[in-house]
């Protein structure tokens, strides 16, 4: 019979403290969804900077930026910066599970949208309703994440990433619904009423009057507005631009996100 004789004490203490450590991944900055408040729409806040990469400033710009969208279109937008994206496999993963348990859009349209920033994964995540991905496809959103989004990251500087990422998408939402960022101006509008009944008592003729007309009806409806986006990154140099100034504050007055719902669709990018 073999016998085996246990090593010696110190050269037993020797060998411990000659291996390599085991050193296990650290969970510290690991925040599960679960852990994450909830966003308070009703009180104008639409970000989440859990990351601590936004501004206070920027955090409110993007916030009143997205009021302003929800009052206009329905459509909801939270933001969500995290460290990490720990215990779920995937960053994918957990941007689908946050998406679900904000209930993020309306019920009935399912038109929300969840950008999600993970740090230590160095990736971004766009995670979008059912109700936006026919007018805003996977594709679509790689596209903006890589072109709008990533520059910016690749170079620290998330919080315009983030508001270029915030604009597109909005442009998309607002151009789903037949909105432009123009509007309407009544004043104008009866001006041009006026005009039109001056023309007729002093009786200008009418091919002058025509050409007045559509002088004023071109003012009335702000033509120099720039309108929603409806394509991809096609060498137009405003595609991922904003103007940095915005919407002041929010107009929501629906308590708690709509109760949408995502089947996985959008994209993501590393950077």
């Amino acid at each position: 019979m073999i016998k085996i004789r246990p090593l010696p004490l110190g050269i037993f203490l020797v060998t411990m403290f000659a291996l390599p450590p085991v050193i296990l991944p650290p969970l510290v900055n690991a925040i599960p969804i679960e852990q994450i408040p909830k966003l308070n729409p009703h009180g104008g806040l639409w970000v989440s900077d859990r990351a601590n990469i936004l501004s206070r400033a920027g955090v409110t710009q993007i916030s009143g930026d997205i009021a302003k969208l929800e009052v206009e279109t329905g459509a909801e937008i939270a933001v969500v910066t995290v460290p990490d994206t720990l215990p779920y496999p995937t960053p994918k993963a957990y941007a689908t599970a946050l998406f679900n348990r904000w209930k993020i859009g309306k019920k009935s349209q399912d038109n929300g949208v969840l950008i999600l920033v993970s740090l230590k994964d160095r990736r971004v995540e766009i995670e979008t309703g059912y109700g936006v991905q026919r007018f805003l496809p996977d594709a679509q959103v790689k596209d903006i994440i890589y072109t709008c989004m990533i520059p910016s990251f690749k170079t620290g500087n998330y919080e315009e990433g983030i508001r270029a990422g915030v604009t597109v998408v909005s442009g998309f939402l607002r151009s789903a619904y037949g909105l432009r960022q123009t509007e309407f101006k009544p004043q104008i509008a009866m001006s041009i009423l006026h005009l039109v009944l001056a023309i007729l008592m002093v009786g200008v003729s009418f091919p002058l009057m025509l050409i007045l007309y559509f002088v004023y009806f071109r003012c009335a409806v702000g033509g120099n507005g720039r309108g929603g986006r409806s394509g991809g990154s096609n060498g137009n140099s405003d595609y991922c631009g904003y103007d940095g100034g915005g919407y002041g504050g929010g107009g929501y007055d629906g308590g708690d996100f709509g109760g949408g719902s995502s089947g996985g669709g959008g994209g993501g990018g590393d950077w």
